[in-house]
């Protein structure tokens, strides 16, 4: 369902299982990780890659499901949260297939990705994993960044590609309904928008932010 309409198009997903006893404890880990501040090697599909660099995201996966996997046995759901701009799409499958198996649901930052007419575009994905009739599947949704920082504009427009702000002047977020647990998200420069997050405030419980500045 659409929450709210306007200035702020605030979508909400229902995930199952639904539970109607509240959930004691939801278990967060946020990964810190050193991520390359070249907005062109962003954009290139080999330099994002590489084998040490994968190895590197199956470290982090394999730390949190060692951390998480005692808790989760407590029926106490699990939430990775990874930096802006720090998974390939091209590894999209892998790591949904790692959600779903793991039941950990993932929040992170897309790299860039090179749209038509020199556009550019960077996006937030968010995996929520569940199971129906023994069958593991998982809630897979993305979405664009509503407000681009001026850095982001000014690197980008280096090389020849255009980020545009939110389209026809409203803003899209997420709510989702996993577990009972309220969750939503705001990347980065997002945060300097102080109605956005209002409108967030009452609608969750938790607010994922992937960042990419070292503050």
């Amino acid at each position: 369902p659409i929450l709210e309409k306007g200035d702020y198009d605030i979508q909400k997903f229902l995930i199952q299982p639904f539970i109607r006893k509240p959930i004691e404890k939801i278990n967060v880990a946020v990964a810190n990780m050193k991520l390359d501040d070249s907005i062109e090697k962003m954009l290139s599909r080999w330099e994002n890659l590489s084998f040490d660099y994968k190895k590197v995201i199956h470290n982090i996966f394999e730390d949190a499901l060692k951390v998480f996997s005692s808790k989760q046995n407590k029926n106490f759901p699990s939430i990775l949260i990874l930096p802006e701009a720090s998974i390939p799409i091209y590894w999209l499958d892998e790591i949904i297939r790692f959600s779903k198996k793991s039941k950990i649901a993932i929040i992170a930052g897309l790299q860039l990705v090179n749209g038509k007419n020199t556009s550019a575009h960077n996006y937030i994905l968010h995996i929520f994993p569940f199971s129906v009739k023994y069958l593991d599947t998982a809630l897979v949704a993305i979405r664009e960044k509503n407000d681009y920082s001026p850095y982001e504009k000014k690197e980008l427009s280096k090389l020849g590609r255009i980020c545009k702000d939110r389209e026809f002047a409203k803003a899209v977020y997420f709510v989702f309904d996993w577990y009972g647990v309220q969750i939503s998200s705001m990347v980065c420069f997002e945060l300097t928008d102080i109605g956005a997050r209002a409108k967030l405030k009452d609608r969750c419980h938790l607010l994922a932010v992937p960042v990419f500045n070292k503050d």
